[in-house]
């Protein structure tokens, strides 16, 4: 059954029902989600999309990008380990494999509403079963919003091999050199444990 994940209203990084968000850090050290005013990266998953302050996640600083094109600025924002594109990230852990099927992406603004957007423009979806080796799940795509004045953006993922861990990693901003997220809905199948493992049995 495809449903939403995660299927709780996170209010911390976690662990919390077997789910634990953690972000990228710049190439200076900054987390890539702005702490010091309370914009974390676990906050995409609170179920708020209103843009309410303290309810999205935002980067840590406004380096990650170039002011006016919204690129990622190669000296600066993080890469995914093992591969080179570059932009701020956040990775969520679940309690279980997840076949991916369709992102929702509530950007903070726009996508293209001038050189201080914090839009998200285009991004990257990876995934990996040891949190350590990441395999693109979909490539750099420019997100899919019904027009330029929407922040609501829907994309179907097509992929046959589930993951424990995902990273969404904005590629591109509407032209500023930060970007913010309101909220991530993440939808497929969660892959079913088997009973002797439950309970912690062996085969």
């Amino acid at each position: 059954t495809v449903r939403k994940f995660p299927d709780t209203v996170m209010a911390s990084y976690g662990p919390q029902r077997g789910y634990n968000v953690t972000t990228s850090v710049a190439l200076n050290g900054v987390a890539s989600d702005n702490i010091g005013q309370n914009r974390r990266a676990w906050m995409a998953f609170d179920t708020k999309v209103d843009g309410t302050d303290n309810t999205y996640w935002q980067m840590g600083d406004n380096s990650h990008y170039s002011s006016g094109t919204g690129d990622a600025v190669a000296s600066h924002a993080p890469i995914v380990p093992g591969h080179t594109t570059r932009g701020g990230w956040l990775k969520l852990e679940l309690p279980h494999k997840l076949l991916l099927t369709k992102i929702i992406v509530h950007s903070n603004n726009a996508k293209t509403v001038g050189s201080g957007s914090e839009g998200v423009n285009s991004a990257k979806i990876y995934g990996s079963n040891d949190d350590s080796t990441w395999y693109v799940v979909k490539d750099t795509y420019a997100l899919n919003y019904a027009d330029t004045s929407v922040t609501v953006a829907e994309d179907t993922i097509s992929t046959s091999t589930a993951y424990k861990y995902i990273i969404f990693q904005i590629t591109k901003t509407g032209g500023g050199p930060g970007a913010a997220v309101r909220e991530l809905e993440f939808y497929g199948t969660a892959e079913s444990t088997p009973v002797l493992a439950r309970l912690g049995g062996s085969f």
